[in-house]
């Protein structure tokens, strides 16, 4: 695996993780008005390049080493852990309505389906 094609197959993903994450916040605001600050705009797009990268090379070794006939379920379960640990934080934070917290889990799990199936178009 060559770094330009993982590059190639990484800035997809990031760019669909930051769409997720932007349509989540639109999704979970009150009154759907979302104005987000310039530290939000960077924080977001900074955690959605890491998450992509780290799923990326997990993309990479599964589609090498072990293979590539059920594409979905490692990446449906890895979003599935980030929804979990999305829904429910170690640290307290602001509390969420339940309707904000089904929305928050399927977004993070369809955006992880949704990056899986990029990948497999770009890494196989």
């Amino acid at each position: 695996m060559t770094l330009g094609r993982l590059l190639l197959a990484w800035l997809p993903v990031a760019v669909c993780f930051a769409g997720a994450t932007g349509l989540a916040a639109r999704l979970t605001e009150p009154g759907g008005t979302f104005s987000p600050t310039l530290v939000y705009l960077y924080r977001a797009a900074g955690r959605a390049s890491i998450e992509a990268l780290a799923l990326t090379l997990l993309a990479s070794l599964w589609f090498d080493t072990l293979g590539a006939g059920v594409w979905w379920l490692p990446v449906m379960l890895v979003g599935t852990l980030v929804a979990i640990a999305g829904a429910a934080p170690v640290l307290p934070s602001v509390p969420h309505s339940r309707r904000t917290i089904v929305v928050l889990f399927f977004v993070d799990v369809l955006r992880y389906v949704g990056a899986g199936a990029l990948l497999m178009w770009r890494l196989r």
